[in-house]
């Protein structure tokens, strides 16, 4: 018996054979949530059909998608999982969809049309919305290809068409710019933009950049961008549009003024639901799936959901009316018919299902214990499980946790193996550690199997991730206004003006223009931001401006250097006093030093990096240490003092941590406590309460 015992299981065996003989409408009872994405995994590596599972609540959707996707890697099954939320928890809210939201149904679209056979993971309003029908959907995406013929100007139309906003930069998913011979662009779908160059009417290059540096990262042979927009974007479809709405809406100022808007480009939030009114341009999303396999998880709870969120749309429907607004009816917007074709052919999963003779099959997942830190009790409970032959499995995402945690077994005398490969068979008594990032773990005792995941065992903490270092300038310039005062490092302090295009050789260029003392004014090239940024002061007076060509900027920066030097001369004074001082030489890093490093849940920055070698450094030398940390919330301080204060321990060392709050105090005792949990540290805190 190993990891996937489930394919082993003749429960699952009967399953998968009903299932590809075409026998859906079956119930399953005994698989609770926490083996879900573990039982999606392996029925997806043995049913080739695509995959829609309808969950109650839309707020787990991408945590089991993770999930789901995280237990296919690890047993090297290729399959794509994806999800499709609703567009707006409320269609009747006049609110713009989340981006997030469409970038994922857009993904989903794509898939279906390349006619490929995903795991999708959606609730009842995302599967019932109608989608845009075969024609449209090909015009919602467009695919660049480098060296291709392509018009510029028909591309940034595409663009603009598909809803991508226009700016000077693009610094976020949806957003597109143009100079010259480059247009920029932001898809919803990658971390990063891209910048297509253009030679005539032909792709010339396609990289990918940050958008921070406005430096390339990477070049590539083609992208696929998607639309923004669930419905066609033609001026024929809008012109319909509005005659079907002045047909059957009310007759009204604010609604004409809307359509009049609507064909000058200017969509509004409900748009994307009201367009089903032209029924002939959407289809059920059905329609996009072959021989479709529907998993309805607690059918109650899904049904008790759709009832409530229908009398809520039924409401606001009918509010609507009243006042004289144009809306659609719930049962439009989601039709029914589609409804009941999926709930009749779903295999519906119920805790506790209540369904007579063979439509029934039960598994016997259980939940696992959890632990909350105790870890004693975690390893006395792994000694019974030994003592009892069963198979465990524990899933740590960390490498130093793990390598602690098998260090720590073998002290207590339980035998223990790290596993690179699931799908090693295990040996013996062994307690198996491997990578994982789950939520929860589950046990099948019919079977004697047990697996952790690290929040069975670990108390959930709240970390702030660390943050890559912050391309400063840019960031600062994405906050800029006009009138805003900045400071050039040759010219000194002026006025932003904003963004100019300037023709340069015969080539379009970007320059941001700032306006100096008598209205002097200076273009920096977008390539030189570096010299620039924006001015702070703790004074509340506003700078003066200094004059183009005149040595006012000049003296500041003398004036400044020469007090500069005279500080940094005391201050060598006094470090070379210091210098003469005995302290303590801390011994060099140690084997649980490196242990409790590896365990830390994030990346380091560079600078980070960059700040713990040079704090250990001068630990590990017999002079006092003087030192200034410095960076914003969330930049990975705490983590610093944490390996500082960790060294001095492994040494015998007291250490203290002095903190401007109670509160803080409070914070850092849980934050240390938790971060040197397996190792013999004790920490306490010392407040005035």
């Amino acid at each position: 018996m190993s990891l996937n015992f489930l394919l082993d299981l003749p429960e699952f065996k009967g399953l998968v054979e009903k299932l590809n003989r075409g026998e859906d409408c079956l119930f399953l009872s005994g698989i609770i949530p926490e083996s879900r994405p573990y039982f999606y995994a392996f029925l997806a590596s043995r049913v080739s059909r695509p995959i829609v599972i309808i969950s109650p609540s839309s707020w787990s959707l991408e945590e089991i998608r993770r999930e789901t996707e995280d237990y296919l890697r690890l047993f090297s099954i290729s399959r794509q999982v994806q999800i499709l939320p609703a567009l707006n928890p409320d269609p009747y809210l006049e609110v713009p969809a989340p981006l997030e939201a469409v970038a994922s149904r857009m993904k989903v679209l794509y898939s279906l049309k390349l006619g490929h056979r995903p795991v999708i993971f959606t609730d009842l309003p995302g599967v019932l919305k109608p989608v845009p029908q075969p024609d449209d959907l090909e015009n919602s995406f467009v695919l660049i290809n480098s060296g291709s013929n392509l018009s510029r100007e028909g591309l940034i139309q595409k663009f603009r068409d598909y809803g991508y906003t226009k700016e000077d930069l693009v610094a976020s998913a949806g957003e597109y710019a143009f100079r010259g011979a480059i247009v920029d662009i932001y898809s919803v779908w990658s971390e990063n933009p891209f910048r297509i160059e253009f030679s005539e009417d032909r792709v010339a290059s396609i990289r990918e950049f940050d958008p921070s540096s406005q430096r390339s990262i990477r070049k590539l042979d083609s992208v696929v961008i998607p639309s923004l927009r669930e419905y066609p974007g033609d001026s024929a479809f809008v012109e319909r549009f509005c005659s079907e709405v002045r047909k059957k809406g009310p007759a009204s100022y604010e609604l004409d003024k809307k359509l009049e808007l609507l064909k000058q480009g200017e969509i509004f939030p409900s748009f994307v639901y009201l367009a089903l009114i032209i029924g002939e341009r959407f289809r059920p999303l059905t329609d996009y799936l072959e021989d479709p396999l529907f998993i309805i998880e607690e059918k109650d709870l899904v049904e008790k959901e759709w009832q409530e969120s229908s009398k809520d749309w039924q409401k606001a429907y009918e509010e609507y009316r009243q006042k004289g607004d144009f809306y659609l009816s719930p049962a439009e917007l989601f039709p029914e018919k589609t409804k009941n074709l999926i709930e009749s052919r779903a295999l519906v999963i119920q805790e506790l299902a209540e369904s007579p003779g063979s439509k029934l099959l039960e598994f016997g997942f259980q939940p696992v214990p959890r632990f909350d830190n105790k870890i004693p009790f975690f390893l006395e409970y792994l000694k019974k499980r030994q003592e009892e032959r069963d198979l465990c499995y524990i899933f740590l995402s960390n490498p130093g946790r793990r390598e602690r945690l098998a260090g720590l077994l073998r002290e207590n005398e339980i035998s223990v193996r790290v596993l690179a490969d699931p799908r090693e068979k295990p040996r013996g008594e062994e307690i198996n550690l491997i990578e994982g990032n789950w939520q929860r773990g589950f046990s099948y005792p019919r079977q004697k199997i047990f697996i952790f995941a690290e929040k069975d065992i670990f108390t959930e903490e709240k970390v702030i991730t660390s943050r890559l270092p912050r391309k400063l300038f840019f960031s600062q310039f994405q906050d800029l206004k006009q009138g805003d005062y900045v400071v050039h490092t040759e010219y000194g302090v002026g006025l932003f003006n904003g963004l100019k295009k300037l023709e340069v050789d015969g080539r379009s260029h970007d320059f941001i223009e700032i306006i100096y003392r008598d209205d002097d004014r200076l273009l920096v090239p977008v390539e030189d931001l570096n010299f620039v940024q924006k001015f702070s002061s703790s004074s509340t007076t506003e700078p003066q401006l200094d004059k183009l060509g005149s040595q006012s900027w000049a003296k500041t920066r003398a004036r400044v250097k020469k007090a500069v030097e005279e500080i940094a001369q005391e201050l060598l004074e006094l470090y070379a006093r210091r210098k003469t001082v005995p302290g303590i030489a801390f011994s060099p890093e140690g084997q649980w030093e490196k242990e409790f490093e590896k365990m830390f849940a994030y990346e380091e920055t560079e600078d980070q990096l960059r700040a713990i070698e040079e704090i250990k450094k001068d630990m590990e030398t017999p002079q006092p240490m003087d030192r200034l940390l410095c960076g914003d919330v969330g930049y990975g301080k705490t983590e610093v003092a944490m390996r500082a204060a960790f060294k001095a321990v492994m040494d015998g060392k007291q250490v203290a941590v002095l903190c401007p709050t109670t509160v803080l105090a409070t914070q850092h005792l849980n934050t240390f406590r938790q971060r040197m949990l397996l190792f013999p540290v004790r920490i306490e805190a010392l407040t005035r309460l």
